[in-house]
């Protein structure tokens, strides 16, 4: 979709909503961000991350996306801010964020090492939760239930609230990791609990046929 031209108003909230985010405790790693550039040219084209630049200096958060270090720490909200103000630039759907969620995983390293080899569901899945404190300083990510004779799972990520914008992405995150794992023709990923529902925790269910 097009870049849109943003009001005063919506510039003002996008603000608001950076200031929200900064103020949450917690580093990431840079890797989801040094990835998503090519993932936003992608789905948005040429000059795509030139746009999204601006705006970021508008609302209070100047990046340069070339110069993102994928192993160096940054505020937490990081992931968050470019998704949410990408999403008002280019008008973007629930759809649109799911489908960057599922492109980034696939520049990480992490999963291709696990689907270059051929290990139990479960055991790749523990992996995958293993590497969290490898990127975020705070939150955990729990396996729970994954049998693979009936063909599901579920993913639970815990204390770690960030942005509704963040489920949406982690959906498509889970779904790619899981397609590297599970080699299944079809997968679905669906949230079935959220802490901005008041849930304790976010859960992700994991079909596969």
């Amino acid at each position: 979709m097009p870049a849109r031209q943003l009001t005063k108003e919506e510039i003002k909230e996008l603000r608001e909503v950076v200031k929200k985010l900064l103020k949450i405790k917690g580093e990431v790693r840079g890797a989801c961000s040094r990835a998503f550039p090519r993932c936003l040219e992608n789905l948005e084209g040429k000059g795509s991350v030139e746009k999204l630049e601006a705006v970021l200096e508008k609302v209070g958060f100047p990046i340069d996306f070339s110069k993102v270090n994928a192993s160096d720490w940054y505020p937490v909200g990081i992931d968050s801010i470019w998704l949410t103000v990408s999403r008002k630039l280019f008008n973007w759907r629930d759809k649109h964020i799911i489908e960057i969620g599922k492109c980034i995983p696939k520049c990480s390293l992490l999963t291709k090492l696990v689907s270059k080899y051929i290990i139990p569901v479960q055991v790749s899945y523990k992996k995958i939760a293993e590497q969290w404190d490898r990127y975020f300083t705070i939150g955990r990510v729990e396996i729970t239930n994954f049998k693979e004779k009936e063909k599901y799972g579920k993913i639970r990520v815990k204390d770690i609230k960030l942005h509704p914008n963040m489920c949406l992405f982690w959906i498509g995150y889970f779904h790619t990791l899981s397609s590297f794992i599970l080699r299944a023709k079809e997968i679905q990923v669906k949230e079935t609990k959220c802490m901005f529902k008041n849930d304790p925790y976010h859960e992700f269910r994991v079909t596969w046929k």
